[in-house]
């Protein structure tokens, strides 16, 4: 009894001996490293980094044949380091070692890379044309009353999107809001043309699990079939305040107006787009308007000559000078046409607004882009020094008697 229990004690001591050595050579033997990242021998890095599950070590660094595990047990992608792997007093791996900030699947591993169409901001994937808290970059937030639409913070969404919780999103292709804002697909389906179904439809691109339009979308303007997987091409991807038109990105236009042929148009009196909305494209494109045509609130009306210089336009006739020329009053221009200056102060309700001004000039044949319409006596209408006008005041009939011509300003004028 004595006897076993002195060798019980013997071999207590004697594995204790063998524990304690293996905890003073372990730093060298197997290559971890401390706290603060510092490489060992055995070449790997970081407090999170991997060591060699019975791989030999070489005194140039190189790691040995056995795998590399990390902090927890599974197995590293990088595996152990080749030979010639020599570390340097940072604890960066040599060329032939295998190192990261945060050690080969260590506790500190990094997070997924995030989608074609998005940045991380935050350590969170974010879509920036869209995401009001990161609208156009990280941290950028829009205010309360705005939207991100296109990558900039704006008072209503552009290019066709709808606001979806003051994001600005496509509902014919959006998964998470297909055809209507909240309103997800289920796994395995994409969204196409506003419906969730299992494959796109003619026209569309499947990009990513999202079925695109390849014409409009800003994260795959220009995308073909495949979209770059094993096939066709991605397209590309439109800065901040630009949108996809026809395949290719151009600067974004104003909420009144649309992108068509490379130009932000107004579509109520563009007389080459008439009428067109959303991409500008096939249906959307709007009409041309013909010859002796104007584009009057979005749609192409004939224009009657009454005289040489004048137009009837909204209900009335309005006439100029001979060539539009300067200096002249509204009791000449009359005069000059065989009619008398009108006395009916309706006929300013046919060019009050903005459209119908650009209308009235486009009557004459004169692009007039972004008019000035306001109230003012002086003049009906008129084109002073390069600027276009019209007032919405009726008073400007009741003065127009008394105002002469002026130098510089080329005056229309209602007759009858």
């Amino acid at each position: 009894m004595e006897s076993s229990k002195r060798i019980g004690i013997k071999g207590f001591r004697e594995i204790s001996r063998i524990a304690m050595f293996a905890l003073l050579v372990s730093p060298t033997m197997v290559g971890c490293s401390d706290d603060e990242g510092s490489a060992s021998s055995g070449g790997s890095s970081g407090s999170g980094g991997s060591t060699n599950s019975g791989g030999s070590t070489s005194s140039d660094g190189s790691g040995g044949s056995g795998g590399s595990t990390s902090s927890d047990g599974s197995t590293s992608s990088g595996g152990s380091g080749g030979s010639g792997g020599s570390t340097s007093s940072d604890g960066s791996g040599g060329s032939g070692g295998s190192t990261s900030s945060g050690g080969s699947s260590g506790a500190a591993g990094s997070t997924g890379a995030c989608a074609a169409d998005q940045e991380e901001c935050a350590g969170e994937c974010v879509t920036l044309s869209s995401d009001p808290d990161h609208c156009g970059s990280c941290d950028n937030a829009c205010e309360a009353d705005e939207v991100c639409s296109a990558g900039e913070c704006r008072l209503a969404c552009v290019g066709g999107t709808t606001e979806c919780d003051r994001s600005c999103v496509d509902t014919t292709v959006d998964p998470g809001n297909c055809g209507e804002c909240g309103k997800e697909c289920d796994a395995g389906f994409v969204c196409s043309n506003g419906v969730c179904a299992l494959s796109c439809h003619a026209g569309l691109v499947e990009c990513g699990g999202t079925c695109v339009n390849p014409n409009t979308d800003r994260n795959y303007c220009g995308a073909t079939e495949g979209c770059g997987d094993g096939a066709g091409d991605a397209g590309e991807i439109c800065d901040a305040g630009e949108i996809c038109v026809g395949g290719t990105c151009n600067l974004s236009c104003p909420a009144s107006l649309v992108a068509c042929g490379g130009n932000c148009i107004d579509p109520n009196s563009n007389p080459d787009y008439c009428g067109a909305s959303g991409d500008c494209s096939g249906a959307n494109a709007g009409v041309a308007c013909g010859a002796g045509q104007a584009c009057v609130a979005g749609q192409c009306e004939d224009l009657v000559t009454i005289f040489a210089n004048c137009r009837e336009y909204g209900g009335a006739i309005w006439c100029a000078y001979d060539n539009l020329a300067d200096n002249r009053s509204c009791t000449e221009i009359c005069d000059r046409a065989g009619l008398s200056l009108s006395s009916d102060t309706n006929v300013v309700q046919g060019i009050d607004t903005s459209a119908e001004c650009t209308g009235l000039f486009a009557a004459f044949g004169i692009v007039a882009p972004n008019p000035l319409v306001y109230s003012f006596t002086e003049m009906c209408a008129a084109i002073a020094k390069g600027s276009y006008y019209c007032s919405t005041d009726p008073d400007c009939i009741v003065e127009m008697p008394a105002q002469p011509g002026e130098v510089d300003v080329q005056m229309i004028c209602p007759c009858e």
